[in-house]
């Protein structure tokens, strides 16, 4: 009797073990997810805030990057972009001919001034068949600016130009330019019902500026183009106030004479790559939420919610404060800037948004982190270039058909 006893009392203590194990395990596990959706939710994102405080960005190396919960980024069509050419709103670059065909030697419908908008119809290899003024015809695209909202929504715009400058210079507002609107290119667009900015840039550049956008996106970060195209006007009334401001400021004068940088390496004082369509200023995001959005019988991914990443500097900050190569090198050589180390300052996010451009065959300015050029269609151009001598005010966007 007595063994039979202590055989029970075994048996139930092994069960009374058993369920003690299964019980702390469950409550132990509960206890770590609450810990990390608690975690989560203590690191809200800031929208939109300037100047970024975190630094939340990638590891420098675009190789093998892990990214558990990154956005999964639509294929891009056929014609390179997020969303069909057709609807999208073009801008002519040059003083040149609308034609009946898309041939040079075809016939002359009109004539069309440099900045002058329409809406692109469809492609045909190098040429667009396009409307304006309700007269059609073709132009050769190369010699064309796209509206990057049409084709690329999924990027963030922020042309700050457009409402309130951030330029400063060692963190000293330049005169009649900080926080000025220098230009309005904000106003509805019917492609995508919202109002959104005018983002211009040369047709080639653009493509180049999807595969970007396709690579940050995958990695769960995005673009934020601050500005592409820049009125001569605008450039020329930057340069002379930054200039006033260096010769009456000693702060200013040196923190732009330092080293061997100086006022010309800031802001160019005639047609710059901003004015030929193929330079852009652009920033990085990392994305915190975002969904599908529909345009027609197209999809693409919109950001609803995302974080700055760290620079070395907020946007268009005119000093040597904001460079990203120790020393300057010629801006118009494609490998130049692969012979210089990177500035001190540069953080590991500015690293991350130079790999993604780099890779897609832009060239850094030595002297702006944010500045990326695209020489290869400054070649392409053969020296027939916007003058910049204009300003876009059309949005002609409609939905894709």
């Amino acid at each position: 009797m007595i063994k039979k006893v202590h055989f029970y009392f075994i048996f139930l203590l092994i069960i009374f073990i058993i369920m003690f194990i299964f019980l702390f395990k469950i409550f132990n596990h509960n206890i770590k997810s609450y810990a990390v959706e608690d975690s989560y939710s203590d690191a809200q994102p800031v929208k939109d805030s300037l100047p970024p405080t975190t630094d939340t960005s990638l590891p420098i190396s675009l190789e093998d990057i892990y990214t558990p919960e990154a956005v999964t980024p639509l294929h891009l069509l056929d014609n390179g972009f997020e969303l069909p050419l057709n609807g999208s709103s073009g801008y002519w670059s040059i003083k040149l001919s609308l034609l009946s065909n898309p041939d040079y030697n075809s016939s002359k419908v009109s004539s069309l001034t440099a900045g002058t908008g329409f809406k692109i119809l469809k492609e045909n290899n190098d040429w667009w068949y396009v409307s304006i003024n309700n007269c059609n015809g073709w132009l050769p695209n190369k010699y064309c600016m796209i509206n990057l909202p049409d084709v690329i929504p999924s990027i963030i715009y922020d042309d700050t130009n457009s409402y309130k400058s951030l330029f400063l210079s060692s963190q000293k507002e330049l005169p009649n330019i900080t926080g000025k609107q220098l230009y309005n290119v904000y106003q509805f667009n019917s492609r995508l019902n919202k109002e959104e900015f005018i983002m211009p840039i040369m047709y080639p550049t653009a493509k180049k500026i999807a595969k970007v956008q396709h690579l940050a996106l995958s990695n769960n970060q995005s673009l934020k183009i601050y500005e592409t195209f820049r009125p001569l006007d605008v450039q020329k009334k930057i340069s002379s106030n930054l200039s006033f401001l260096m010769n009456n400021d000693s702060t200013v004068f040196n923190g732009i004479n330092r080293n061997s940088w100086n006022e010309s390496w800031f802001i160019a004082q005639s047609i710059s790559n901003h004015q030929r369509g193929i330079a852009l200023d652009v920033s990085l995001v990392n994305v915190i939420d975002s969904t599908y959005n529909q345009i027609g019988k197209y999809s693409y991914t919109s950001i609803i919610e995302y974080k700055e990443c760290k620079m070395p500097t907020r946007m268009h900050e005119l000093s040597a404060d904001a460079v990203s190569l120790k020393y300057g090198v010629n801006s118009n050589s494609k490998t130049a800037w692969q012979n210089v180390p990177l500035s001190n300052t540069m953080t590991e996010s500015a690293i991350c948004l130079q790999n993604y451009f780099t890779k897609c065959g832009f060239c850094p300015l030595a002297s702006e982190w944010w500045h990326f050029n695209d020489l290869d269609t400054k070649d392409l151009l053969d020296g027939i270039y916007s003058s910049g001598q204009y300003y876009i005010r059309e949005c002609l966007s409609s939905i894709p058909e």
